[in-house]
């Protein structure tokens, strides 16, 4: 999945969730979204050639030293796990403020949705359920879904974007009409 498929997959439904209990003001909301965007691609620093490693250029050629393949260990469920728990621990343990609280959550709302992202791929992830089984993770079957960059992905970014768009629009006029 491309990068711009992994922030609308995830910020569409974290959107629309949003939108019914509309908690935040706007710029807490920004950074919210702002970190689920980058919490979406994180998991992809260990592909060489995507939008994240090309800004940080060293975390691919970590990952190239220990041997970390394309959708290996930051793509299983069990190192997602760890990472929040640990992350968890950190803001805790240090009494974090909430603007730290909405941006740790949206990096973490990001990174997991990015996982049911890449299972709507025809690849799949490999090993996802390490070590408890080295099934492949997968959302549909084979037929439903895609490969990266088809077509098929585009149609799904643009009717992701026309979610978006939907939301937004209805937050919109929601927030002209208090005016």
């Amino acid at each position: 999945m491309i990068y711009r498929t992994h922030i609308a997959f995830a910020i569409a439904p974290i959107l629309m969730i949003e939108s019914a209990i509309d908690v935040m003001s706007i710029p807490i909301e920004l950074l919210f979204y702002l970190s689920i965007a980058i919490g979406s691609i994180s998991p992809d620093l260990d592909e060489e050639g995507s939008r994240l490693s090309k800004v940080f250029p060293l975390f691919p050629m970590i990952y190239d030293l220990l041997d970390i393949k394309h959708r290996g260990v930051t793509h299983q469920l069990i190192f997602v796990f760890i990472l929040v728990v640990l992350f968890f621990s950190i803001l805790h343990l240090n009494n974090a403020d909430f603007v730290s609280n909405i941006i740790f959550y949206g990096l973490a709302l990001g990174y997991f949705m990015h996982l049911p992202g890449d299972m709507l791929t025809k690849g799949g992830i490999n090993n996802f359920y390490y070590p408890v089984s080295k099934a492949k993770g997968i959302l549909l079957p084979r037929a439903f879904r895609f490969y990266t960059h088809s077509k098929e992905e585009l149609l799904f970014l643009y009717f992701l974007y026309f979610v978006i768009f939907l939301q937004v629009a209805y937050r919109i006029l929601l927030w002209v009409s208090y005016e």
